[in-house]
């Protein structure tokens, strides 16, 4: 070869508290440099970005920095052709930070290295960032797994101010390489894998800088040259806050290793990747020499960080797992999945939902709140970043081009603020000694998602929703049949469905019918629907759309009426029952969500079962109109339109009868916890028909997770910032039930909603009133239901809850007591989205609906 590795160097620490300098003048920073023991003189070492003058090293090789300045500064070493490892005295630390402040003195050695001698584990270090970070390495020697090039989104572009359209870039120009040979240190924490930047910074558009060889390809070997780098990876809406690095080459000069003459490619040297399992000591298969214990069943406060050390400590390398199976749907473009079939010695992983195959959230009282560390993430989107057919569903194996069920791909801690395997993809497959690497290619087998999502004829695409959606569903996602169409005596039937997003108006496909399928044919013709993230009816035009600082153009259409209408009349088509509806439409662009979509809750409500209170200002509704556009009494702008949008309903007395009742119904609850861009709750009035009892419905949408830190983030454990903003309107919420209750302790609420929060969080126990001391909801889900059944939605590969039905005592109590022995006649739950990704129209939500049944006659 015409590079060879050179030698390492020898780990050599010390470490002294110095107080030479008179106290108040300025703190003391010094140590000592060393080469293989010996002392290294002519080292600059300065603190970055402090103006204190720096200090060179002497012929002993230590080195005096004063006066320094207070506070954490970056401690940089520099002489030419050399590089510096820093060297704590607290061996667990790494990183060239030190803060001054806490002592006069502080001490930071540096170990030398030549640069030309660094190999990929030395510049990785143990740690989550390079000890060799912003220095120049030479030479360092890999073998190419994995070409990646910056590509425009197919489905993210941004509209600019002018109208005009920019995509949305995503990857980046460049290559992962992995040591061999004795490139590698064979210690399990350092990763041999590292990725090198090759994008040329002054073109937006992909673009290799000159001194990258632009046809590399899986198997070279090569040789670069350049700085390391710490890169924090960016979101799609530029956000990396609390993010972890990516170590990375920058600036690179790359060539071909050659032997006599001709480049070295596609040889033994190829990885045949590092086994990630949850085997203590697991069998390797041929060709595989390291292994990495992946967390199982792990509880405690710092669950996510034994993970996070794992994958760190294969960041870029080669990784493969046995029998991956898919745990939850692909979410943009990551899809979670468990090792080893979620299994451990034969046994199924305590979360694990058996039937679905799928990983839940379970309460931390029993399980322990961790999140799930088993779960592994990987990039199953095509490498175009065109949303690919088909996607890998919940229970699904994935599968190579050998059709052997094994992934294989590269780490990468990626914009998502995940680690992500990327799947190994060839043109020409290269082989580890006698042994072909197969390509992962885009396949997968199916195992309870049948019928053949793979088969994408327009046929099977049909067949594929009526397999989950309306009357002709599988039996797992339909309600019990004896909750409707037809009443059932003395009882009613509530459901919250997030509709997400849904503006009717001109839209591709026909969501309002699929939307009415799940009501009549999944839910059975529910008495009341509350309905979430209800758009308006016209699309408003989006500046910077698919950016944090995107925002809508004022249009003055805020009404859902033809949203609302279009559902019903399918509802009617489909089932032959009259529903009508009540909101109230929020002011223009002021209550958060979509931008331009001015989303709201609402109730859809059966006539023939229940009749609304209309009490106050008037509504738009469909008993009130001859059916057009212009007839209904709240428009925009007008004085009726805000007087309902910021006035708050309050607990009267009913005229006729003394009992509580509404000042406004339908009503907002509006109060400092839903200021700003937050949707405000809407409370309805309804007498059930045949029994004449009265109930209230309370339709919630509360904060989303916006301030929480990433999961697999700097911070650990992760800090939910946004928690104490959903406590704060879970108590708005709580106070006025117990309003209603203190004046009718026998009074029958139901709250339903999008909560964007878990059972067992703080905002639901503020919510139900039990932080307070006062419970006054009750959850038949929590009460009733399994804890593995109780999911709405998928994230970070978590099947979890977020999505809830509460009901008062006046209801809870007057349940069917057999539900404490079969739960299916409390509660369900229609998982027809939750597992299922957005493709082949086979997800009319991301949430999944959920309804619960009542016992509301004598």
């Amino acid at each position: 070869m015409v590079v060879t590795i050179a030698r390492l160097f020898t780990v050599i620490a010390s470490m002294a508290l110095l107080s030479c300098a008179p106290l108040g003048s300025g703190y003391v920073l010094s140590g000592t440099v060393t080469e293989g023991g010996a002392p290294v003189s002519g080292v600059t070492v300065s603190l970055e970005g402090s103006g204190a003058t720096p200090a060179t090293t002497g012929a002993d090789g230590t080195y005096e920095l004063f006066p320094a300045p207070y506070g954490s500064w970056q401690v940089v070493a520099r002489k030419a052709g050399m590089v510096f490892v820093p060297r704590h005295g607290d061996p667990a630390r790494e990183g060239s930070t030190v803060f001054l402040g806490s002592s006069h003195g502080t001490v930071l050695d540096f170990l030398a290295a030549d640069a030309g001698s660094v190999t990929i584990p030395m510049l990785q270090g143990r740690g989550f960032e390079s000890p060799l970070e912003g220095q120049e390495v030479r030479n360092v020697v890999g073998v190419v797994t994995r070409v990646t090039r910056k590509t425009p989104h197919a489905i993210y572009e941004t509209v600019l101010t002018d109208g005009s359209t920019t995509p949305q870039w995503v990857g980046d120009d460049g290559f992962f390489m992995e040591a061999f040979g004795s490139g590698k240190d064979g210690d399990p924490l350092t990763s041999d894998g590292v990725f090198v930047y090759a994008h040329n910074d002054a073109y937006v558009d992909s673009k290799w800088l000159d001194s990258v060889p632009s046809d590399l390809a899986p198997g070279d070997v090569v040789s670069v040259s350049g700085i390391v780098r710490e890169n924090r990876p960016k979101d799609r809406f530029n956000n990396s806050e609390g993010y972890l690095t990516f170590t990375r080459i920058e600036r690179p000069t790359v060539f071909r290793v050659t032997e006599a003459g001709v480049p070295v490619t596609r040889t033994t040297s190829f990885p045949a990747g590092v086994l990630l399992t949850y085997d203590d000591t697991p069998t390797l298969p041929a060709g595989v020499t390291e292994y990495r214990v992946l967390p199982w069943q792990t509880a405690g406060l710092m669950a996510l960080r034994d993970a996070e050390l794992v994958m760190e400590s294969v960041e870029g390398m080669v990784v493969r797992v046995n029998d991956p199976l898919v745990s939850s749907c692909t979410y943009y473009n990551v899809t979670g999945i468990l090792a080893d079939s979620g299994r451990k010695d034969g046994v199924d992983n305590a979360n694990l939902n058996a039937a679905w195959k799928a990983i839940v959230l379970q309460d931390p009282d029993v399980a322990g709140m961790d999140f799930n560390p088993e779960l592994l993430f990987c990039d199953y989107q095509s490498p175009d970043w065109a949303t690919f057919d088909p996607i890998p569903q919940v229970g699904d194996r994935l599968v190579d081009s050998d059709n052997a069920t094994v992934l294989r791909g590269v780490m990468e801690y990626t914009f998502d603020a995940l680690y992500v395997i990327k799947p190994l993809q060839f043109t020409v497959e290269p082989t580890n000694g006698a042994t072909v690497i197969p390509s992962q290619g885009w396949n997968f087998t199916a195992a309870i998602t049948t019928p053949n999502m793979k088969d994408l004829s327009t046929a099977n695409r049909t067949t594929i929703r009526n397999w989950r959606i309306g009357s002709s569903a599988d039996a797992r996602f339909r309600a019990p049949s004896t909750w409707g169409p037809t009443p059932e005596a003395g009882y009613i039937k509530v459901a919250s469905f997030n509709i997400e997003n849904f503006e009717g108006q001109g839209k591709p496909y026909a969501k309002d019918v699929d939307i009415a399928d799940v009501i009549v044919g999944n839910l059975r013709c529910p008495d009341v629907v509350v309905v979430i993230e209800m758009g308006d009816d016209v699309g408003s035009t989006i500046v910077y759309e698919n950016q944090d600082n995107s925002y809508a153009i004022p249009d003055g259409v805020v009404t859902s009426v033809l949203n609302f209408r279009a559902i019903i009349a399918a509802i009617k088509s489909a089932s032959g029952l009259d529903y009508d509806f009540r909101c109230i439409d929020p002011e223009e662009n002021r209550d958060g969500g979509e931008p331009g979509t001015n989303i709201r809750v609402g109730f859809l409500f059966r006539t023939d079962t229940l009749s609304f209170v209309d009490r106050g200002l008037p509504t738009n509704h469909l008993t009130n109109t001859a059916g057009t556009a212009d007839t209904w009494p709240v428009t925009f702008p007008s004085p009726l339109a805000s007087a309902l949008a910021t006035t708050a309903t309050a607990i009267v007395r009913d005229p006729v009868d003394g009992s509580p009742a509404l000042s406004q119904s339908p009503g907002r609850i509006i109060g400092s916890a839903f200021s700003g861009s937050t949707r405000k709750p809407l409370v309805g009035e309804f007498v059930h028909n045949t029994t004449n009892k009265k109930f209230f419905v309370v339709a919630a949408h509360l904060g989303s997770k916006t301030g929480d830190t990433p999961l697999y983030g700097e911070q650990q454990p992760p800090v939910f910032g946004s928690d104490s903003r959903r406590a704060d309107q879970g108590r708005a919420i709580a106070s006025f039930v117990q309003t209603l209750l203190a004046a009718d302790p026998g009074a029958k609420v139901v709250v339903g909603g999008d909560m964007n929060d878990f059972p067992w969080a703080d905002s639901m126990d503020a919510l139900t009133g039990i932080s307070s001391g006062d419970q006054v909801l009750f959850s038949p889900s929590e009460r009733y239901m399994p804890a593995n059944e109780r999911w709405t939605y998928a994230f970070r590969g978590n099947l979890q809850q977020i999505d809830h039905i509460f009901a008062s005592s006046g209801l809870m109590l007057g349940g069917d007591a057999a539900a404490l022995l079969d739960w299916t006649r409390a509660v369900f739950i229609a998982h027809i989205d939750a597992p299922f990704s957005k493709n082949n129209h086979i997800q009319t939500s991301d949430h999944d609906a959920i309804i619960a049944r009542f016992k509301i006659g004598d």
